[in-house]
């Protein structure tokens, strides 16, 4: 699964991609929570 948001500027997406993440539940859920701070 591939979560994609639009923002302002960078910063901005990867926070809301972040947000709309924390809507997404279900059981073995994992993510990584280093993706798109190197960019």
């Amino acid at each position: 699964m591939a979560i994609t948001s639009y923002g302002g500027n960078f910063k901005e997406a990867l926070q809301k991609s972040y947000q709309n993440m924390k809507n997404l539940h279900f059981d073995g859920m994992y993510y990584r929570k280093d993706i798109g701070f190197d960019l």
